[in-house]
């Protein structure tokens, strides 16, 4: 598999398409950018039966019975039938991992001002092994291993 998606990543980059996140490539200006929002936390709303939103501290899912969608709405009842609250902690973790997925990275002094936490410390042991790559307060996956990211996460949440 590994094989395989660095193939993909050399035959697209050939045929000009830049790698953005960790299985997203696109012709330069055409980066999606509806995934874009849930890589970067932003709030969303979903309309419909089924439809998830996201506001920053809740996450949630609306009925997916469509009839129960519609007789909530006609009750004036909010639709949903999933709640999850988000906290600050967990928040700081989908920052890591869904950052680390678009190959931007993450500048770690934003984090710092959002968060009240520094984590150069957490990176050093992964940017020793060469699993990530700094530039400033910026890291990112290295280029190389990009196919293990998960394994990186993993080592990052530990």
């Amino acid at each position: 598999m590994a094989e395989s998606y660095d193939l993909a990543r050399t035959s697209l980059a050939a045929s000009g398409y830049e790698h953005y996140e960790i299985s997203n490539f696109a012709k330069p200006g055409f980066a999606s950018e509806h995934n874009r929002k849930y890589w970067r936390r932003a709030p969303y709303l979903g309309f419909g039966a089924g439809a998830h939103s996201f506001c920053g501290t809740h996450r949630w899912a609306n009925h997916h019975d469509a009839a129960e969608y519609v007789q909530a709405i006609a009750e004036g009842a909010i639709p949903a039938e999933q709640l999850e609250i988000i906290s600050p902690s967990q928040a700081l973790e989908e920052e890591l991992f869904l950052g680390l997925r678009q190959l931007a990275g993450i500048d770690l002094q934003v984090l710092h001002q959002a968060y009240g936490v520094s984590l150069a410390d957490r990176f050093t042991p992964l940017e020793s092994s060469g699993l990530v790559e700094r530039a400033g307060n910026v890291v990112r996956l290295a280029p190389d291993h990009l196919s293990i990211s998960n394994e990186v996460f993993v080592e990052l949440m530990r």
